[in-house]
This record gives C-alpha cells, structure tokens and sequence, in this order.
C-alpha cells in the first residue's frame, strides 16, 4: 500500500524518518547512507492501523506519536532499542476524534498538539504528561483543522494550523499563548488550495 503519512526529526545528527504505510509504522535513518525499513510495530508492539504521526528530538532521543484506533500513543526510541508503546491519553486525558497530530521538543520537554472534535489541544512531557489545554480557548476559536505542524524556535513552541484552505501561526510563550495569525494573507503567493503543512526551527 502507499504511504500516507510521514513524519522526520534530525537526532544526534542523524535524520530520522517514520512513515505509515499500510496502517503499519515504518522507520528509517540517514547518516550517511539510509537504513533499510524497519517495521515499527514489530519491534514496539501491534497497533490498530494508524492514521497520523508526528516525530520530535527530545534530548537526543527520536520520540514517535502516533493516532490509531482513534487514541493517541506515544513512544521513545534508544540507541538500540524502543520503548513499548504508552497510551498518552491515559495520561493527559481522553479525547475524541483525532485527525491530526504535531510535536515539537522544546527545552527539553516534548510538546504536542491535537485536532479533535474541531477543537486543538496541547500537553507536555517532562517525566509525566500534563493534562490537555484547550489552545483555541487562549488564542482564538479556527475552523476545522485538518492539519497541523509544530516546531521549536529560540525555546518556544511555534505551532501552525490549516483550516479551510488557510493557514494560521500561534506561538506557545511559557505562560501563555499568542492569537492566531492569519499566514496565508501575510505571506500569499500560493497557488491552488494548500493540502499540507511542514514547520522546523532553525539556529
């Protein structure tokens, strides 16, 4: 089957890449030369098919969320080893109708954003995951997300979205959140209708 999803984070250097394909995670690196596929769910455990992933580098380590069977998982992966998959919303709280996910390491904490039930939540991970905020209830309700896309910028977390065709930018400070900025009249210039978004922090 094709793939239908992908998600890369850059980790001591190295490229790392995640793709569903299948319903089934796969997993590879660039150094140099690029690994061959490795099957995920073999190594971490069977899920039901996923249906979205996100990556992020959090302290030199690849950590890997994924939505399947409408709950959200989550897992780290060692040097040579994973750790077994871990049910975030056991944590964080349960959600429903999940349609997108995004993730970010910033200062050394792993950030993640959701689209559910038309609404966009947000929780962290130090040593234990914090409860879901509701981060249109700070920054401003948005029409249906069917994307999203998170990325760490001088310590903070830059979040974007894309509802209806447009695409919108908040940044998360450490006590609060900015309104949502409309990107598609600021930058413009796009041809046809955008489908999907990528974000990264540069140095």
């Amino acid at each position: 089957a094709g793939i239908s999803a992908v998600a890369a984070a850059g980790v001591a250097g190295d490229l790392q890449v995640v793709a569903i394909a299948g319903g089934t995670i796969y997993h590879a690196i660039r150094s140099d030369t690029w690994t061959p596929w490795g099957n995920v769910d073999t190594v971490v455990g069977a899920l039901p098919a996923a249906t979205a992933i996100a990556a992020a580098e959090v302290n030199g380590e690849l950590h890997l969320l994924a939505v399947a069977g409408d709950t959200l998982w989550h897992t780290i992966r060692h040097d040579t080893s994973w750790e077994p998959w871990g049910n975030v919303e056991a944590k964080a709280g349960a959600l429903t109708g999940i349609t997108a996910v995004a993730a970010a390491g910033v200062a050394g904490q792993l950030q993640v954003v959701v689209a559910a039930g038309d609404h966009i939540y947000h929780t962290l991970r130090s040593t234990e995951w914090t409860a879901w905020g509701d981060v249109e209830a700070k920054s401003g309700a948005l029409p249906p997300v069917t994307r999203l896309a998170a990325a760490s910028v001088d310590g903070e977390l830059q979040v974007m979205a894309l509802a209806n065709g447009t695409i919108y930018h908040a940044i998360r400070h450490p006590t609060s959140w900015t309104p949502w900025g409309n990107v598609s009249s600021v930058v413009g210039g796009e041809s046809g209708t955008p489908q999907h978004i990528a974000a990264t922090g540069s140095l």
